[in-house]
């Protein structure tokens, strides 16, 4: 299995993974997965959707969760050993530090928004720590909406349930409208139509 296949799959599999969700996170796959392509990135990725729980916080498996069932790198004694307590740590310092400097700021106090751009921005900082001296993580302003767009639909769901077929399109909006306004998050029923495209395709990804 090559990484645009595993891509396919979880696409195929899971309706949260929308090709704006997927955008975010293709570089992050490609950089864990590209050297490691074949049967056992197969295997993997088929053991991961066997024991995962898509939810509308987490809609789909991110590479952490594929990597958690693949066999453990061998390194050859002639090569550099691989330390993850001190990945682990520069994770950690990554993700302090772009809390400080943009996390809460961009969360403007949300707890929901937050945790949608923790989701957002782990996998990344994971990848940053791999490579040589201080790293900065900074979201852009898409991975900024991507992140309202999940908390608010999250809410949505929590309030009034799963969205329905007799649900109007003007019934929905004021829903989702009436969330943002309580975030202090400004948008404009256009702006979301533009990512969902309609009601029913945002109820496809509240579903996952």
């Amino acid at each position: 299995m090559t990484v645009t296949e595993l891509l396919a799959a979880i696409m195929r599999a899971y309706p949260g993974a929308t090709p704006e969700a997927m955008a975010t996170f293709k570089p992050v796959f490609q950089a864990r997965f590209e050297k490691r392509e074949g049967p056992h990135l197969a295997k993997a990725l088929h053991d991961c959707m066997s024991s995962f729980n898509a939810n509308t916080r987490k809609p789909f498996p991110i590479p952490a969760d594929i990597e958690a069932h693949m066999p453990v790198i061998s390194v050859g004694t002639g090569g550099p050993a691989l330390d993850f307590t001190a990945h682990g740590e520069k994770v950690r310092q990554i993700m302090a530090e772009w809390r400080e400097a943009q996390g809460h700021r961009g969360a403007n106090g949300v707890r929901e928004v937050m945790r949608a751009l923790e989701f957002i921005a782990e996998p990344l900082a994971n990848v940053l720590a791999w490579k040589p001296g201080n790293q900065r993580l900074r979201l852009t302003t898409a991975h900024l909406k991507l992140a309202q767009h999940r908390a608010i639909s999250a809410r949505r769901r929590d309030i009034h349930g799963t969205i329905m077929p007799s649900l109007k399109a003007d019934d929905w909006w004021d829903q989702i409208r009436s969330i943002g306004e309580s975030w202090n998050i400004p948008m404009t029923r256009a702006d979301w139509e533009s990512t969902t495209k309609t009601a029913a395709a945002n109820a496809e990804q509240e579903a996952a």
